[in-house]
């Protein structure tokens, strides 16, 4: 996915942002039949499994502090002041899931919503979320998920943001006792920066 990702952001528009220049796609929309190959390998672009991992656990936790993730990230202050920190966000949500959809199956209602309306007059902050939500969906024996983004770096954070959502994906779907379905990964602004 993240291959195909990259031919459609080469081939869209220059766009400004607040960081430097962009190219960007609107509206992305990608699939991955096999989530549990979630890990990209590329020459190109050398991810770190060791902080994929971490990355995960660190959301996992719940913690509102960056000295985890500074030590497999230590320039993760150049990107975040702390505010928009998914760990804190999925608090009280990520258990709720699995509950809502052992009791209705059906439900369309197993959403995680990481991007808050007081995000909307931050102005202030550097870090405010990139991820809308997470849809957890049910249907038949297997868990598909639908992630929204509203913006998505293509190098830096679409790679690692797979990873961690698909992982959650394999969690609940071992809990439900189903196996994993499609993921689902949708960006209103998905963009690679020009430097």
């Amino acid at each position: 996915m993240v291959s195909n990702a990259l031919g459609s952001v080469l081939t869209g528009d220059h766009c400004p942002s607040r960081v430097g220049g962009t190219q960007e796609v609107l509206g992305y929309v990608g699939r991955l039949a096999y989530p549990e190959a979630n890990f990209w390998v590329s020459k190109a672009r050398k991810l770190s499994p060791a902080y994929a991992a971490a990355e995960l656990l660190w959301y996992l936790s719940h913690s509102r502090s960056l000295e985890m993730i500074r030590a497999y990230a230590p320039s993760y202050d150049d990107y975040s002041d702390g505010y928009g920190i998914y760990g804190p966000r999925f608090e009280g949500q990520l258990g709720v899931i699995v509950r809502l959809l052992k009791k209705n199956p059906t439900t369309r209602r197993a959403v995680v919503q990481l991007w808050q309306p007081e995000d909307l007059c931050n102005q202030e902050s550097t870090d405010l979320p990139c991820t809308l939500s997470l849809q957890f969906i049910l249907r038949g024996d297997r868990l598909h998920l639908v992630v929204n983004m509203r913006s998505n770096d293509i190098f830096r954070g679409m790679p690692y943001d797979i990873f961690c959502f698909t992982c959650i994906q394999m969690m609940f779907a071992g809990e439900l006792d189903v196996a994993v379905g499609d993921y689902q990964h949708q960006a209103g602004s998905l963009h690679l920066y020009t430097k």
